[in-house]
């Protein structure tokens, strides 16, 4: 486990400065086919599981999950697991790459386990994906520069809930992506977010240290969705914490859950 403080203190706190959700409602959504097992997971928890539909454009899927977080939270949803299986790891380094200061071969790493050709292919898409997003002019463009429409699903999901003020759970590496995107050409307050589990690419460290968020469990090699799952297990034990004098004095935020989808 990362962090300092106790975890479930820490998590107690980060839902007491924000919306104070009731966590009776928590929606995993995963943008592609997750494992069976990770559905099964979630259902144990009651994180009511929902695959994300992708469209085949970046605009459209971007539209359609921006539409998903708005029906879903006027649902009543107070909580977003936001799990995406990498499909494209490439495509996800270089959007965290172009915004983070890391050249193509610090941002896939080394890994010993692959041929030197595969090793050498990461990396040419990688750096040519990135020259592609840093001459984008906004978001449209860096999405649409990556041709992704998963990737652009995430983060138009990930946008919106943030506007709602609904707090999110990342896990995985295109959400890390989403997330670093948004904080380069949106705003996005980062009080509302946490990372699930670590990972040990380097391209997700970057992205840890550049929104400025540890992960909160280490479960290793597990597919997207497991971390989240997890956590909010870990996050209904919080919620049964007893508050500190502070949090009794302190008052709540103000809830803000009723604006509504922007065209993009």
């Amino acid at each position: 486990m990362v962090g300092d403080g106790g975890l479930l203190t820490r998590l107690r706190d980060w839902l007491a400065a924000g919306p104070q959700p009731p966590l009776r409602r928590p929606r995993l959504l995963s943008a592609g086919p997750p494992a069976e097992y990770v559905l099964e997971i979630a259902a144990a928890v009651d994180a009511s599981p929902l695959v994300m539909s992708t469209p085949e454009t970046t605009q459209g899927a971007y539209a359609a999950a921006a539409e998903l977080i708005d029906r879903e939270v006027d649902a009543g949803c107070d909580l977003v697991l936001l799990a995406a299986p990498a499909a494209v790891a490439e495509l996800a380094t270089a959007a965290i790459a172009a915004f983070t200061g890391e050249e193509p071969v610090k941002a896939v790493g080394f890994d010993p386990r692959l041929p030197d050709r595969e090793w050498t292919a990461r990396v040419v898409a990688v750096r040519d994906a990135l020259r592609l997003v840093e001459l984008a002019a906004d978001l449209p463009g860096a999405l649409g520069a990556l041709a992704d429409p998963a990737l652009a699903g995430v983060t138009g999901a990930l946008e919106q809930a943030v506007r709602r003020r609904t707090p999110i759970v990342l896990d995985g590496l295109p959400t890390l992506a989403a997330a670093v995107l948004l904080a380069h050409y949106a705003e996005l307050d980062t009080g509302l977010l946490q990372i699930a589990g670590a990972d040990a690419r380097p391209a997700a460290t970057a992205a840890h240290r550049a929104l400025g968020l540890r992960p909160l469990l280490d479960l290793g090699g597990t597919d997207a969705g497991v971390a989240g799952a997890v956590v909010l297990g870990l996050l209904r034990a919080a919620v049964l914490l007893p508050a500190t004098p502070a949090q009794d004095t302190a008052g709540g935020t103000t809830r803000d859950q009723d604006r509504p989808s922007e065209d993009w």
